[in-house]
């Protein structure tokens, strides 16, 4: 490949230098020359740039002693300066040894020219050799636009992408996903390799993107000698990240002509990306139509209906049951957070139970998870661990809570009745309990009576007795509460409440004398256990799913 800017070799072998004589003579010849100027004061470094050619007849340095001649050499090498040019027979008769000692100690190129040998010359070689230069990778750009395009209008899938640029490259390429595995690679042998510690990476003014660049060795041929790629990050793609590696060679590695194929490379691989996102996404949201279709029984036809089923991999003899999770996040900003974490929590449900389909609404999922064998079936309060940790595991804190109901198991041709209970029930826990829930239809035991109806009919069925002796005294109301659950035992009230059994015993006859209710009455305990229910319930106390 040609050469892709000048160099220091090319700078010498410039007609206009042909009467030079070469004074120190660099390390590496193959530094790039980046421009060239006169040095017309010291402080060049409001002007000079890295790669840049000096030239002077020492006019401007010589009122500067020793120091000062350190101090403008040092600011040579941190600059870049490639190469300085010195013009003799005006001030100077020679080059000073000052001048050959420290271009030596800092590896620049110090050359010497006579009086008659113009400054312009030198000056319109170097540049029209550095424009020309830069015209053919003008030209190499274009030419590479012309070829994206016709790979965008083609279609070419991803392999054939990197199959057409390592052509162009000469080098192997992959595409790492997100998992951190070559998930398309030109060299399927490259797939394993051991990657070492990363590598100077030259910056080049055509780069838009980051390049790093690490050591590897392919690790199913130890013999192979060791060599670099290139690392290359993409733009997210529906919040994956992927990488375009370059595989260099040993004796070969990316120089600036490469890194604008690279560059068009980078813009066909992310197009192409957004391609195949597009058509899954474009794939979801057609799913997820189907799946909103037959939850809310839009489909009618039952020959329709079979044909979604076996689109979905249902089975129409399927018994299911539908939960939904609802989410309240505090903060709205934090939309794209909760769309990642939704994700999350969607696999994970899938992963778990077989089968499972989901519905993906503005503010809530719903899933229709077709029943498994004996002892395989989540319960309400796996799923609700199961929702709490992904939220607890977040990377980003977030402040979410989520409500969710699950159906009875129903026929699949009963999905509608099954999503409106599951609505019902999350709606219901939404309206009356405080914190992060969900609920089988199955286990709400007195709390059926109530699906459907706000709060305030609720509220009717507590006893207005027991809703005081709550409000205004809440040991004897935990007491009372104790005292039902354990079978009416003061040995174990008090057992559990660290009272003594007489105390437990007062403050059941304090109770007594608050409430008109008679605890030996069965009428009078069920509207007790009812009222004592609905307090916890809008407490946050649930023993439903416990």
């Amino acid at each position: 490949m040609q050469e892709t800017t000048m160099t220091l070799n090319n700078l010498l072998a410039c007609k206009s230098l042909r009467y030079a004589r070469i004074i120190v003579l660099p390390k590496d010849l193959n530094v790039p020359v980046t421009g060239i100027n006169i040095i017309e004061a010291t402080d060049i470094e409001k002007w000079a740039k890295k790669g840049m050619v000096l030239l002077t007849s020492y006019y401007a340095l010589q009122d500067l002693d020793h120091a000062g001649l350190n101090e403008f050499f040092l600011k040579l090498q941190s600059i870049g300066i490639t190469c300085l040019i010195v013009k003799i027979n005006r001030l100077l008769k020679e080059v000073p040894q000052v001048f050959i000692e420290l271009c030596k100690a800092l590896d620049i190129l110090l050359i010497e020219i006579p009086e008659t040998t113009k400054y312009e010359e030198i000056m319109v070689e170097v540049l029209s050799f550095i424009l020309s230069r830069r015209e053919q990778r003008l030209q190499l750009y274009y030419h590479l636009s012309e070829i994206s395009t016709r790979m965008a209008i083609e279609m070419l899938s991803m392999r054939e992408i990197l199959s057409e640029f390592k052509k162009m490259l000469l080098f192997d390429l992959s595409i790492q996903n997100p998992a951190g595995e070559l998930s398309v690679s030109t060299n399927p042998a490259l797939a394993n390799f051991e990657c070492f510690e990363e590598l100077p990476m030259e910056h080049s003014e055509y780069m838009t993107v980051e390049y790093k660049r690490f050591r590897y060795r392919c690790s199913k041929n130890q013999n192979e000698p060791e060599t670099s790629f290139v690392h290359v990050d993409l733009a997210p793609v529906g919040g994956d990240r992927y990488v375009l590696i370059v595989h260099e060679e040993p004796d070969r590695r990316l120089d600036i002509n490469d890194i604008i194929i690279v560059e068009n490379l980078v813009r066909n691989v992310q197009l192409e990306l957004l391609r195949e996102y597009s058509g899954k996404q474009l794939k979801l949201l057609n799913k997820n139509a189907l799946v909103g279709d037959i939850l809310r029984g839009v489909i009618k036809s039952q020959d329709e209906l079979n044909t979604i089923y076996q689109q979905l991999e249902l089975d129409p003899n399927d018994i299911v049951r539908v939960m939904i999770i609802d989410y309240y996040p505090e903060v709205q900003s934090e939309n794209l957070d909760l769309f990642n974490l939704r994700t999350k929590i969607r696999t994970s449900i899938q992963n778990k139970q077989t089968g499972t389909v989901y519905f993906i609404a503005s503010s809530y999922d719903q899933f229709i998870i077709p029943q498994a064998t004996i002892g395989q079936n989540m319960t309400a309060a796996d799923f609700q661990t199961l929702v709490a940790q992904h939220i607890h595991d977040y990377p980003e804190y977030m402040r979410l809570r989520f409500h969710g109901g699950i159906s009875s198991f129903h026929q699949l041709k009963e999905l509608p009745l099954a999503d409106l209970q599951s609505k019902a029930i999350s709606r219901f826990i939404s309206n009356n309990y405080p914190n992060n829930y969900i609920e089988e239809y199955d286990n709400l035991g007195i709390f059926k009576l109530f699906i459907g109806e706000d709060d305030t009919k609720l509220n009717e069925h507590i006893h207005p007795e027991l809703k005081n002796l709550y409000e205004n005294h809440p040991d004897l109301y935990e007491t009372l509460y104790v005292y039902l659950s354990t079978g009416s035992s003061f040995a174990r009230t008090a057992e559990e409440l660290y009272l003594h059994p007489k105390t437990v015993k007062y403050r059941i006859e304090k109770i007594k004398t608050l409430l008109s209710l008679d605890m030996e009455n069965l009428h009078d305990l069920s509207i007790l256990f009812t009222s004592i229910e609905i307090l916890n319930f809008q407490a946050g106390i649930s023993t439903l799913n416990a």
